[in-house]
């Protein structure tokens, strides 16, 4: 994760600077050193321009000591010291530009830039305004609030500074992938969808992006467009196993059910390879999104069934817009359940048997039914569930809420 977190770092300076270049205060001394540094920060070679950097934050620090009014100095040390991942370091130096010359507009922005990168979100939004405010038709600065307001979860602040971002000229995939977020958040499906062609535009070979726009799709109900999304992205990330799981979903939605089995089977064998740690650590995966009654129905299928009480199937049913959970139907075998059938000579030894049962959040439980010899296929279940959902299948019995007390 670091290695990855210095690469975005790495991009994130070159993209900067490039912005930056021409944002620089007038008059800013022409050294070596400084040069030097500002070469290898607008270089494609940071990684192996490091121990030189280092050496170079060193030679302005030296000079800095010198002539420690030198504003532009003490930025182009922070600079250096931002892209080195000393973030405290840059911070101070930055605050010295700063104090030195407090109008200098690319002096806030990398304030706030180095301040998103520590987590320090609330402090970044307030350095980058100042920015804007500064030089309130610079892209990159709108863009740059954009991100952090997105990090915050503030989707009506992250879609009007996109929005006036790309209104100024910034054409940016990962900027256009946020506002996509940001509007499928708002509930504006068919613009995020637009955003997320814009991204794949830009960037036709990045899986991501054809991931966010396949989920749009589905989200949509163009199964057919979503498919050939999820198709394109495997292609380009054959090892991403969130991949499989979306196609599932997809295929499972056109009735393709050769191809969806071959997706569960795909799934299965990358989790028992052992190779992806995020994969094997999960339980169950998500193999059906589907509506009933304008509520959202999600069907997790676990990867194995050991233990006492094993869940094979468990549906999740939502409102159809928001993430509160409404109840949850599990199909179960349970050991107590399994040795009072035997008991009453309703089952055999070894002979399976299941239960769909459903969990309500004010603690109440309602036993809808028995499966014995083997559990029913998905495509039977499936409709069971639709009928529990609709109010058309009535449970065999069902417990009291849970009493609370004040």
């Amino acid at each position: 994760m670091r290695t990855i977190h210095r690469l975005n770092r790495a991009l994130l300076v070159v993209a900067m600077l490039q912005v930056l270049s021409g944002a620089l205060p007038a008059g800013e001394p022409s050294t070596p050193t400084i040069d030097r540094a500002r070469q290898l920060l607008n270089s494609d070679r940071q990684d192996e321009g490091r121990g030189i950097l280092t050496r170079e934050s060193e030679k302005i620090e030296r000079l800095l000591r010198e002539d420690p009014e030198n504003h532009a100095s003490w930025f182009v040390l922070g600079r250096c010291r931002f892209y080195l991942e000393n973030d405290r370091g840059a911070l101070e130096a930055f605050e010295k530009a700063i104090n030195l010359s407090p109008k200098e507009h690319s002096y806030h922005f990398m304030k706030g830039v180095t301040l998103r990168f520590s987590g320090k979100l609330e402090e970044a939004v307030e350095s980058l305004q100042k920015a804007r405010d500064l030089k309130p038709d610079h892209a990159r600065y709108w863009a740059e609030l954009a991100q952090v307001y997105a990090k915050q979860q503030k989707a009506s602040e992250t879609l009007e500074h996109g929005r006036k971002a790309i209104a100024l000229g910034q054409r940016d995939a990962a900027l256009y992938s946020l506002i996509g977020h940001a509007l499928v958040a708002d509930g504006e499906p068919l613009e995020a969808l637009e955003m997320y062609r814009a991204a794949c535009e830009l960037e036709p070979h990045a899986a991501g992006h054809r991931c966010d726009t396949g989920q749009v799709l589905f989200t949509l109900g163009r199964m057919n467009e979503s498919l050939e999304e999820f198709r394109t992205a495997a292609r380009l990330a054959p090892e991403d196993w969130n991949i499989p799981t979306s196609l599932i979903q997809v295929h499972e939605a056109l009735g393709m059910q050769k191809e969806r089995d071959a997706q569960v089977e795909r799934l299965r064998q990358m989790r028992g390879s052992g190779k992806y740690k995020e994969l094997s650590a999960q339980q169950a995966f998500c193999r059906d999104v589907f509506e009933v009654d304008g509520k959202r129905v999600m069907a997790f299928e676990s990867f194995e069934i050991n233990g006492e009480r094993p869940i094979r199937y468990s549906f999740v049913v939502s409102p159809r817009k928001g993430s509160e959970i409404l109840y949850r139907v599990s199909l179960g075998s349970y050991k107590e359940v399994i040795d009072a059938a035997k008991k009453a000579g309703e089952i055999r030894e070894g002979e399976p048997y299941f239960q769909l049962d459903a969990d309500y959040p004010d603690g109440s439980h309602a036993l809808f039914g028995f499966f014995k010899g083997s559990q029913p296929a998905y495509g039977n279940l499936k409709e069971l569930v639709r009928a529990i959902v609709r109010g058309e299948r009535q449970p065999l019995s069902r417990t009291e809420p849970r009493q609370t007390h004040e």
